[in-house]
């Protein structure tokens, strides 16, 4: 009976150190893990951050999440509460709008977003000589009420003459205008340049505007990011845009970078 009592006395004294050890490895392992960098991103430039996450994370290999929609959307949801460390913004006003709320400190240019004319009607010419369009026209462009693109397409349309007795038809964001445009809803879009170079349009099929329609859009860190205080993921992530690998990125993806 002593022998039993001493043999199970042991095999007791084990499982409980087993359990410690596997509490105390849990432990670890949750304080190790932290909540991905979250990241809003306006339409225009989803594709283009998603490459710079890319080429951020062979240095850097924690998680990122990146959600997308226009830069409207994104400030309605971002003062409603969602929780995302970062918002790339298609302006400079809902960055700073932010900033008088009380939601951000302070904001910065990351990129200037040109503009260009794109038809699909290959068998007209309407990019490049606007005036050949028909009077029932129809124009793609980005909600102004939603979209920085928007707001760039109505100046377009207002110094165009040929563009002004077209019809309107309004996407969501600067991403559904080019699908507007390219699948022939549209006989011609008002379109973010960076989305004509992704598809390899075909350089008689549009025409880049001049820089005086380019936006500038501005990021922030907002004030309630789980990475702001912490490990300071965010600024590591803001940081890295002024690399030369992140301009050449940026460069190649139809925008003008904004060199520290």
């Amino acid at each position: 009976m002593r022998i039993f009592n001493a043999v199970f006395n042991k095999i007791l004294a084990g499982l409980l150190l087993l359990a410690v050890s596997l509490c105390s490895h849990a432990k670890n392992i949750q304080s190790d893990e932290q909540p991905p960098l979250r990241i809003a991103v306006a339409s225009n430039f989803k594709n283009t951050l998603i490459e710079l996450v890319a080429d951020f994370k062979r240095q850097h290999a924690y998680p990122i999440t990146i959600s997308s929609a226009s830069t409207g959307a994104l400030y309605q949801q971002i003062i409603k509460g969602a929780p995302f460390d970062i918002f790339f913004a298609a302006d400079e006003l809902r960055p700073n709008k932010l900033i008088k709320q009380g939601l951000a400190q302070h904001t910065q240019l990351y990129a200037y977003g040109r503009v260009a004319l794109y038809s699909a009607k290959t068998q007209f010419n309407y990019a490049q000589q606007p005036q050949t369009l028909p009077s029932t026209c129809r124009i793609g462009i980005a909600n102004p009420a939603y979209a920085p693109y928007g707001i760039a397409a109505q100046k377009v349309i207002n110094d165009i003459s040929a563009l002004s007795q077209c019809q309107l038809i309004k996407g969501s964001n600067i991403a559904q205008a080019f699908q507007f445009t390219q699948l022939q809803t549209v006989d011609l879009g008002v379109v973010a340049y960076s989305h004509v170079l992704e598809q390899s349009i075909e350089q008689s099929q549009y025409q880049l505007l001049n820089e005086r329609y380019s936006v500038a859009q501005a990021l922030v860190v907002l004030n309630n990011s789980n990475h702001k205080h912490t490990d300071n993921r965010a600024a590591q992530f803001v940081a890295y845009l002024h690399s030369a690998n992140a301009q050449q990125i940026i460069s190649h993806s139809g925008y003008k970078g904004v060199a520290k």
